[in-house]
């Protein structure tokens, strides 16, 4: 897989449905203030994961837009 392929992959990722679904029920959860430590660790979790899978494609985007891959 070439440089470009790579980062045509990152930049096409999605969040499954699923975990989508249990984001949001975490997240009105914490708004709520009805989340159990355990699901606060677990929705970080899943917050942290997004913003690190951000920076990727965000990366990624750069690179194939300024031709540097």
């Amino acid at each position: 897989m070439t440089c470009t392929e790579v980062a045509q992959h990152l930049v096409a990722l999605q969040v499954d449905p699923a975990v989508h679904a249990r984001l949001e029920e975490l997240a009105e959860k914490c708004t709520e203030a009805q989340i159990s430590a355990d699901e606060r660790i677990e929705y970080e979790t899943y917050v942290q994961a997004l913003e690190f899978s951000a920076v990727l494609q965000a990366k990624a985007r750069s690179l194939l837009t300024n031709g540097h891959v």
